[in-house]
């Protein structure tokens, strides 16, 4: 099997990860967890909003036990937020939801990840196969994508 590009990404910048096989596709944080064991605070759950005012799209990413909180987002964006349809997921990420990583996007997207998720050691993410994740130290996501902390949930 070909390593998917978030994967080839991580060995680009060398990054040391761990690879997670899911017995079954995972469509959710949770589900993620109950699969592999991990603590679902340490899972990144990576959506797509798009500006209401500017039409741009932006990558949130927050822990998977917590949810977005958008009042907190739009002065980011400096606009209303909106959760992206499916097709504009694959359209602009060329990942289907439920299995969006935070880096290695069709475009550039502007990033956010919250707070909470970078006090972790590790965090776990998709990598764009519903079956098939990666672990990495927090720090080394810097080294990847670039991207502003901030509150968002």
């Amino acid at each position: 099997m070909c390593k998917p590009k978030t994967i080839q990404m991580l060995d680009l910048n060398s990054v040391s990860y761990r690879v997670l096989k899911l017995p079954e596709k995972a469509f959710t944080a949770k589900d993620v967890a109950r699969l592999t064991k991990v603590k679902v605070g340490e899972i990144c759950k990576t959506m797509l909003f798009i500006n209401g005012t500017t039409q741009e799209p932006v990558i949130i990413v927050v822990p998977g036990n917590k949810r977005v909180n958008t009042a907190k987002v739009e002065p980011l964006i400096k606009g209303k937020p909106r959760l992206a349809r499916g097709e504009e997921v694959l359209s602009t990420t060329g990942y289907k939801v439920g299995a969006i990583p935070p880096y290695g996007h069709k475009k550039n997207i502007t990033t956010y990840v919250d707070t909470n998720l970078m006090k972790n050691e590790r965090i776990n993410f998709g990598t764009g196969v519903h079956n098939l994740g990666v672990e990495i130290k927090s720090r080394d996501l810097k080294r990847v994508v670039n991207f502003g902390v901030a509150d968002l949930t």
